[in-house]
This record gives C-alpha cells, structure tokens and sequence, in this order.
C-alpha cells in the first residue's frame, strides 16, 4: 500500500508543473489551469488541453498512458456519444493481500470538436480540447506523476511529434492560406517592364538569402556584434494591380521555395480570439517546412481594423501575434515573409519597423508601358505599342492586361461566324476601341 501524500501539497506541486507547461506551449496550444476538488470524496482533479491537433485517439492514447501507471486489473465504468462528445471512463482497483478493495482511481476522458464559450468580452470559439477528470479515495506519489509528465506528455503526443512537411501544408490551408505548388510560371520573364525593381529585389532579397555565409562573414568584418542578424522581412508598397504578388511567386520561384500566401483579410473571424490563433498557428507550421516564402496581403487591413472599435481588441491580439513572429525570422534561416499593401500610411509604425527593408512599386513608366503592351499583345508592332502606351497614362500593369483582353474579346464578337479564322489577330483599332472603354483601376487614389 503506497503512503498518501497531503492533498494541499499535491495541490501545488501540480500546479506549479502546470504553469512551466503553459509557458512552454505553442501559441496555438492553450493549457487551462487545473481545477481541485477536496469537498467531497473522493478527490477530484480536472485538466483541459485545447489545441487542433488534439483528435479523438487522445483520448485511447492517455487510457494507455493511464494503463502503464496502474497495471493493475481494470473495468471500463461507461461511454457516452452526446452532442458530438467522445466521453469515456475507466476505474482501477486497488486490493490488498486478500483481494478486499482498498482504493479506486478513476478517470474520466473526454473530447470536444469545438464549442463556443461566452464571456463578457463577446463570444469565443474553443478548439478541439480534451478533458480528463481524476478521482481518488486519496492520492500517492504514483497519482501526482500520472497528473504530470504522464498525462501531459500523451496529450502533447501530436505536438511533439515531428510533422512532415504535407501535413502541415494540408493544415495551414484549411486556415485559408494560399499554397502554390508550382512556380515554374513566374520568372522574371512572367513580369514585363520594372526592371530598376527587378534588380532591387535581387540585390535586397534574392542575393542576402542565396549567398547567406558570404554576408555573414562580411558582418563578423563590420559588426560589434555580428550575431545581431537582421530581420528577413520586407514590405512591397504600391497601388492596386502593379503585381506586388507576382513578384512575391518570382522570389519564391528564384529562391527555390515554398509559397504560401495569407489575405490577412480572411484572417479576421466572427469568433472572437480566434484570428490572432489562427495566425499564430500559421507561423508555427510554415516554420516546420523548409525554405518559404510567406506573403502576407493586405496587410493594412490590421491597422483598419484597429480604427473600428469592435474590432480594435483582436486587430490589436492579431497585431501582436505578427509583431511577435516577424521579430523572429531571421536572415539565413529558410523563411522570407513578404507583407503587401497599397496604404503603407495606415501600417502601424512598430510593424513597418520589422521589415528590413520597403520596396516601392510605381505605376509604370512610358518604357515599362511599351514592354508590358508588348508583353500581352506581342504581335503588334513597334509603332502601335508605342500608340498604346502614349495613352495609358496612369495605368497599371494589370490595366493593361484588361485592355488587352478586352480587345481579344470585341474581336472574338467581330470575328464570331466568318470563315477562315486562322493565323487571324486583333489589331490595333481593337485595342484602341478597349483602351476608350477601359480606365486606370482606382484612378482616385491614382490622381
């Protein structure tokens, strides 16, 4: 018969192991404290673990857990399926020489899909969680190490254990983001004109991250204190449609990376706490597979949000949760974020100041215009290109785009009946027709 252990000290020393877990775990993995119980008999201690990656095998996994701490004989006590929660429970018996029963331990396991809790701050939605309930007539040594590393080390099992990199793309696209598995179509070809931009990019991004040991041992040549790197995060700025994204794929494509893009727009839920989780969970799993380029778009919403004041309490959890992950990816550890917006004005200012560096997109040029033309309508020549960009002031390359297609289109209705339509084109009186009916996108804020 083990010695009992007073109930007030048990009491602390798992809570005190309880605390060192809750700082330890992921942010998207919430530890709820642990709830005692000594009123009635038997004793009773409560633990809950909410994380996604919890499933109904958690709870086998801590009968296991349960099994290897009291080998002893069993019984299943009762299993309920109610309302889409996995309920079971198991007693053990202890018995002395004689087989009479000196003592029952019980536990009682439960799992929940999700739930959604009210609290004075508005409703908040609850992940996957499992719950398990302990009961004894009194406690031992042998209860307090099953309330510890044994039962928490089972329900950090799917934590823990070393994800390879399809799960985790499988997991962060359910959480809305973008996964482009072939970049063989964005080359530096795939984007007409900007070439002063193209080359700064392959200065400030593509060459600091292929040549990573050339520049750090520059730094050990420059620096007080080379170990200070730099942040590996840049911001692409520029009106709407001047291809801040495209280029983001050509970064990933020269790098030889993963890209993920996240519309920070869908990030924002009516669940309240559940946006800065899901971009919390974000960053944890794009960090488990190698070399990525993570573009985050729109990334001014989080300042818009913050002006609306039934937002402002999760744009400002959400604002955290960035300030938090950017202020760790470093240079020459295979992760590039990229943030997108079109009002750099509005970011918050503490955020601008993680990103290394701001490259600028400027509505094209005259040049950039020809090229671009040229790029979507390449069987005109010179002199028609050269028309066409004269009186596109003010366009984007996407304009462009939409001109060309507009005029593919009238001519498709022009040409719609006639025979021997091959080797046949639209010329230049069709792109002109386009370009009168068509305007710069958000010529406003273009003015």
């Amino acid at each position: 018969m083990e010695p009992e252990v007073d109930f007030y000290d048990a009491k602390r020393t798992i809570s005190e192991f309880v605390t060192e877990v809750q700082k330890i775990t992921p942010e998207h993995v919430r530890v709820h404290p642990v709830k005692f119980n000594k009123k009635t008999k038997p004793v009773s201690i409560d633990h809950m673990v909410e994380s996604a990656s919890l499933n109904r095998g958690t709870i086998l996994d801590v009968f296991d857990a349960f099994n290897e701490q009291y080998p002893e004989d069993g019984a299943w006590d009762d299993k309920q399926v109610h309302e889409f929660v996995d309920r079971y429970c198991f007693t053990h018996f202890e018995t002395d020489s004689e087989g009479e029963t000196i003592r029952e331990v019980r536990i009682a396991v439960s799992y929940k899909d999700s739930a959604m809790l009210l609290s004075d701050s508005g409703n908040r939605r609850m992940d996957s969680h499992v719950t398990v309930n302990f009961t004894a007539d009194y406690l031992t040594e042998r209860d307090l190490e099953f309330n510890m590393d044994g039962l928490y080390k089972t329900l950090f099992q799917s934590e823990s254990a070393e994800q390879d990199e399809q799960s985790c793309i499988e997991q962060v696209t359910k959480l809305g983001v973008l996964f482009d598995g072939d970049l063989s179509a964005h080359g530096w070809n795939s984007l007409a004109g900007y070439e002063k931009t193209k080359q700064e990019i392959i200065n400030r991004i593509i060459r600091p991250n292929l040549q990573g040991d050339f520049f750090q041992e520059l730094q050990k040549k420059t620096r007080k204190n080379p170990s200070q790197s730099t942040y590996n995060c840049y911001l692409f700025s520029g009106s709407y449609g001047v291809g801040k994204t495209d280029m983001a794929r050509v970064v990933a494509n020269k790098l030889g990376y993963n890209f993920f893009e996240v519309p920070m727009s869908s990030i924002f839920t009516k669940w309240y706490g559940e946006s800065s989780k899901n971009l919390g969970r974000i960053f944890d799993k794009i960090r488990k597979v190698k070399n990525c380029v993570l573009l985050l778009d729109e990334l001014d919403c989080v300042s818009s949000n913050r002006d609306n004041s039934g937002s402002h309490e999760e744009s400002r959890r959400v604002m955290a949760v960035l300030m938090d992950n950017t202020a760790k990816i470093k240079m020459g550890e295979g992760l590039v974020v990229i943030g997108a917006t079109n009002k750099p004005e509005h970011l918050d200012g503490a955020l601008v100041r993680r990103f290394k560096e701001e490259i600028k997109f400027l509505l094209p040029s005259y040049e950039d215009l020809v090229a671009i033309y040229h790029h979507y309508a390449m069987h005109l020549p010179v002199e028609a290109v050269e028309e066409l960009a004269k009186n596109s002031e003010g366009f984007s390359p996407f304009d462009v785009l939409s001109v060309c297609n507009g005029a593919e289109s009238i001519f498709g209705e022009y040409m719609w009946g006639k025979p021997d339509l091959k080797n046949k084109v639209p010329g230049l009186g069709f792109y002109l027709k386009s370009l009168g009916e068509k305007g710069p996108t958000d010529s406003e804020s273009k003015k």
